[in-house]
């Protein structure tokens, strides 16, 4: 028996080996699949399993037949089962496909095409579908070839369901905002819009015609506005907007089928803001355990003029911004403050430390206090705040004069930061000195 043993392996090992070529003699595979998407009508092939199909739209599988005998024959291709309801199976080109004689070690091989759309029912999810090649027998005998093929059916992406951190006709944002919004299920990624609003009355509170159109948009920005497109649910603008003017913005979740449509939103979340009145691009850092400060100068619309109901708008990217103490002075014509806007350390309700990501907020007489004002998202510290110094000093500063915003890193942790921009707005016009503004590019506009 111990002798018999080996040649039993071996003769079962070369069964194997034979059924394993005789099957490959007359064989179908799937090659690829061509998506055809509101984005890409010409079709964008995939070529891994499960391959894609969108809800509403079409599919072309090509498959390919290999054949090994000598002779010539014809082979249809045809469904195994139904696969209605969940897909209509359309024109296959060519049917019969014609399979020539193949040469000893030369085989044949021909490619097929079939056409495939969605059924009634919801097809979201991943299944199965099953095709056969079929010969004719007219050359010899009848021969079949089965092949599988996994199918994932995407639906269009869902529309955002909330945007964090700029509330709607918010006012005095920098012109450089860090954006964000709610991941949503379906996505792979997002497309994110911005654009000047038709409407530039302060008291307005619709924004007008501006260039988003309403309707689902694959990857080309519309004219005179900033598109972006990216993996990530927030967005820093790399290009400044222009200041004193209103815009409105939008995120859209995207996938391999296109862009969310907006209209499905109730109401169409569009919010509108506008940028502040001079602002300072910097990029200084904020050393951990240290301070840094800025100094710029400001024009008012009339030389003397005060700054009546004056607003500090700062936005700094530190990893704790409960570490952070923010001050502001006029340094000339006269001499005011420093007045502190916010100090460490900034403590919800229960006195816990905010230890969020980000500042991008609003100082000035009215608003939340910081204390309560900590977020679970970023920026953390958000929105419009209350100033925890007396803000009324400065109703008499000339708009035309020299300031200084000092952030000191109180607490040293091992984290930094970095002051991205920040602004000065008031009651009555006040802009950046033209020299004072060097990294502003010109009109937030310039392509991607």
């Amino acid at each position: 028996m111990r002798a018999l043993k080996p040649r039993l392996v071996y003769a079962a090992l070369m069964l194997v080996m034979t059924s394993s070529v005789s099957a490959q003699d007359f064989s179908l595979r799937p090659q690829y699949a061509l998506i055809r998407t509101a984005d890409n009508p010409n079709g964008v092939i995939d070529n891994s399993q499960p391959y894609t199909m969108c809800r509403n739209d079409q599919m072309q599988l090509r498959l390919l037949y290999t054949w090994r005998y000598d002779y010539t024959d014809y082979a249809y291709t045809e469904p195994v089962g139904s696969f209605f309801p969940y897909y209509y199976m359309q024109a296959v080109n060519p049917n019969p496909t014609l399979l020539n004689a193949a040469q000893p070690g030369n085989p044949t091989t021909r490619t097929t095409d079939v056409g495939l759309i969605v059924g009634p029912v919801n097809t979201a999810g991943i299944r199965q579908l099953t095709f056969r090649g079929r010969t004719t027998g007219q050359f010899g005998p009848a021969r079949t070839a089965n092949m599988t093929v996994t199918l994932e059916t995407l639906m269009p992406p869902p529309p955002i369901e909330y945007y964090a951190p700029l509330p709607n006709l918010i006012t005095d944002m920098p012109t450089r905002p860090f954006f964000s919004w709610d991941p949503t299920l379906g996505v792979t990624g997002y497309r994110f819009d911005v654009a000047r609003c038709s409407a530039q009355d302060a008291f307005a509170q619709e924004c007008g015609d501006s260039g988003l159109q309403f309707e689902p948009v694959g990857s080309v920005c519309q004219p005179n506005t900033y598109c972006w497109t990216g993996t990530a649910s927030s967005h820093q603008l790399p290009v400044a907007l222009t200041p004193d003017t209103r815009y409105e913005w939008r995120a859209l979740g995207r996938n391999v089928c296109g862009v969310s449509d907006e209209l499905l939103n109730e109401p169409v979340r569009r919010p509108v803001f506008r940028t502040a009145q001079a602002c300072f691009s910097s990029g200084q850092f904020i050393p951990d355990g240290g301070s840094m400060s800025m100094d710029v100068t400001t024009t008012g619309l009339n030389p003397g003029s005060g700054t009546p109901n004056l607003r500090v708008t700062v936005h700094a990217d530190h990893g704790n911004v409960g570490d952070l103490r923010v001050s502001l002075t006029q340094t000339s014509p006269a001499v005011i403050g420093p007045v502190t806007l916010m100090s460490p350390t900034v403590a919800v309700p229960g006195g816990n430390p905010c230890t969020g990501r980000r500042l991008q907020a609003v100082f000035g007489r009215a608003g939340s206090t910081p204390a309560g004002s900590c977020n679970l998202f970023e920026p953390a510290l958000g929105g419009r705040l209350f100033a925890e110094g007396n803000v009324t000093l400065f109703d008499t500063a000339q708009g035309n004069g020299n300031w200084r915003l000092t952030i000191d890193d109180a607490v040293a942790n091992g984290i930094s930061g970095q002051l991205v921009e920040w602004c000065l707005s008031a009651d009555v016009p006040v802009a950046a000195a033209p020299f004072q503004n060097p990294d502003i590019m010109v009109d937030g506009f310039e392509p991607r």
